[in-house]
C-alpha cells in the first residue's frame, strides 16, 4: 500500500531523482513528465503536489490545480480540476499501480473542493497506457489540444 503526502520543498531531493523515462526516444512524452517532475513541478503556484511512497522510497507523484472548462462547449465555464501530471516511476511501471495513485489524487481532490467534480488532462496521442489508466479510472478522450495532445476528461467518483 502506497503513503500520500504533500510533497514540499524536504521532497526536493527525491523529485530531482524520479525516473519515470526508460531513455527510449519512441516515449518522448515520459521524458516531457519526467523533466517537469525533476525540474518545475514543485514550483507551480496554487497546485497540488503528492509523493506517493512505498517503505520511504518514492514511487509515484500527482500535480493538480483549479480550473474551468465550457462544459458542452461552447457553454458555459464549470469548475473542474486540472491533472497536472501523473506518474509511476519505471522500476514499478506496469504494476497496477496507477489506478492507487488516481484514487489518492481523487481522494485528495474531494477533500479540498467536494463540489468540484470535473477532472481533465492532456495525454500524448502516442502515449496508450496513459489512455488505458485514464479510461480505468472513468476519463475519456475529449477534444484535441493540439497535434500531439488530446484533452481527456472525467468526473472525480465519489469516495
Amino acid at each position: 500500500m502506497l503513503v500520500r503526502s504533500f510533497a514540499g520543498a524536504d521532497d526536493d531531493a527525491d523529485f530531482a531523482d524520479f525516473r519515470c523515462w526508460d531513455g527510449d526516444p519512441e516515449n518522448f512524452f515520459a521524458e516531457e513528465a519526467q523533466n517537469f517532475i525533476r525540474g518545475a513541478m514543485l514550483y507551480q503556484p496554487d497546485s497540488y503536489h503528492l509523493a506517493f511512497r512505498e517503505d520511504g522510497e518514492l514511487v509515484a507523484v500527482s500535480s493538480f490545480y483549479k480550473r474551468s472548462w465550457p462544459i458542452p462547449p461552447p457553454g458555459p465555464e464549470r469548475p473542474a480540476w486540472h491533472l497536472d501530471v501523473l506518474a509511476v516511476a519505471c522500476d514499478r511501471q506496469r504494476a497496477g499501480l496507477s489506478r492507487e495513485v488516481f484514487e489518492g489524487t481523487f481522494e485528495v481532490m474531494r477533500e479540498a473542493d467536494p463540489d468540484r467534480v470535473l477532472v481533465s488532462g492532456f495525454v500524448h496521442r502516442q502515449n496508450l497506457i496513459a489512455y488505458d489508466a485514464c479510461t480505468a479510472v472513468g476519463m475519456t478522450m475529449w477534444t484535441p489540444r493540439d497535434d500531439e495532445y488530446v484533452i481527456v476528461i472525467g468526473e472525480v467518483p465519489p469516495a
